[in-house]
């Protein structure tokens, strides 16, 4: 078998390629939810970023990095040490077990803080019931989040960026599951740092554990296009029309003009999601160069799309993310709340649900109306 290697040329226009960025519609309004990030709510400390796999997350964590870095620029010119952010890739656990002691120090390299072999306790000798016990992984470990946490407070850092973070929830005990997102938490607040989670929809396990939990989380939606969007032809579906034909005028060869008139083909095929895209368009075109062809026709682009059982997986994990985020009807809570009719800020206030009378048990007051609504002293 004959091995082809590409040529430079050919390499440099797949590099340039492979560098586009696409500005459309749902990317705009992701930005403008991140936007919360530089002032948020005093109660919220852990946002969570969660979208499709392929929709481009990675991508537009990498824009935003940038833009949050513009935004403290003047500070960072004039203090040198201020670090106003920090992004962190999570690896899944090899041992099939979250590792907060290599996630300190993955945390410390990427602050490029010098000596982090070092930035641990030296060779104790400690005696349990007559025991000698040197060194224990528990106390490197807290050694290490000592250290991660004079590294935030001298530099300044206000945000933390972590990707793949449902890596951080790979326990192999599901009691401990719920005890993760409370460490995370309980960072943000020692460090007096926000938190960013990253992840596609396998990551919406943490919301809704409890009201604390959900009060202090806010959910930050990268959504997909959809056949409606077409179909309707609003602002998404036009948006997508011009992610197509962005992407094919990007490519460096030729290509048949009929691609361009079948937007559908290429959101059913790519699921709707920008990254499956560009990376299906990708390999089209290395088959392009591969193959000597000076076009990329519509029999490249279907041979490398991707087969139909994959793309079915990645349909049902999209619409039971998708159902997942979806919120309840307002009637709802407001039977919860005891109201037969949805309060409105239009319109004349309901009544509460009438309850059964019955006799009061001795001790009971009787209904009466307590002052609210003042400030605490």
């Amino acid at each position: 078998m004959n091995l082809r290697i590409p040529s430079p040329k050919e390499i440099e226009a797949l590099c340039a390629y492979d560098a586009k960025k696409i500005v459309h519609p749902r990317l705009n309004d992701l930005r403008s939810e991140l936007s919360n990030l530089l002032h948020p709510v005093t109660d919220e400390c852990v946002f969570v970023m969660t979208g499709p796999s392929g929709v481009g997350k990675s991508t537009v964590v990498g824009s935003f990095i940038r833009a949050y870095q513009k935004h403290h620029l003047e500070r960072m010119l004039a203090d040198p040490n201020f670090v106003p952010v920090v992004s962190l890739r999570l690896p899944a656990p090899v041992a099939g077990e979250f590792n907060w002691k290599d996630t300190f120090i993955r945390l410390l390299t990427a602050f490029e803080e010098p000596l982090v072999g070092r930035k641990s306790t030296g060779r104790l000798h400690l005696e349990l019931d007559g025991e000698r016990i040197t060194n224990t992984t528990r106390l490197v470990r807290e050694e290490l989040r000592r250290a991660v946490e004079n590294c935030v407070k001298n530099r300044g850092t206000l945000l933390l960026i972590i990707d793949e973070a449902s890596h951080l929830f790979i326990t192999k005990n599901r009691d401990s599951y719920l005890l993760q997102f409370e460490l995370l938490k309980s960072l943000a607040n020692e460090f007096n740092i926000l938190i960013l989670l990253v992840g596609a929809y396998d990551l919406l396990k943490i919301d809704g554990f409890n009201g604390q939990l959900t009060r202090r989380t806010r959910p930050i939606h990268f959504r997909r296009y959809t056949a409606h969007d077409l179909e309707r032809m609003d602002p998404y579906g036009k948006g997508f029309v011009d992610i197509v034909t962005s992407l094919l005028d990007a490519m460096p060869i030729p290509y048949e003009p009929c691609l361009r008139s079948r937007p559908d083909y290429f959101l059913m095929n790519s699921l709707g999601c920008t990254g499956h895209l560009k990376t299906w368009l990708r390999r089209s075109l290395q088959e392009a160069y591969g193959t000597g062809s000076k076009m990329v026709t519509a029999k490249i682009v279907e041979r490398n799309r991707q087969s139909n059982k994959r793309l079915k997986l990645m349909a049902v994990e999209n619409q039971l993310g998708e159902l997942q985020l979806e919120d309840i009807d307002d009637q709802e809570v407001a039977s919860l709340m005891g109201f037969s009719v949805v309060p409105t800020l239009s319109g004349t206030s309901p009544t509460a649900m009438p309850t059964k009378r019955g006799r009061r048990r001795p001790g009971k007051r009787n209904p009466s109306k307590d002052p609210v609504g003042g400030l605490l002293s």
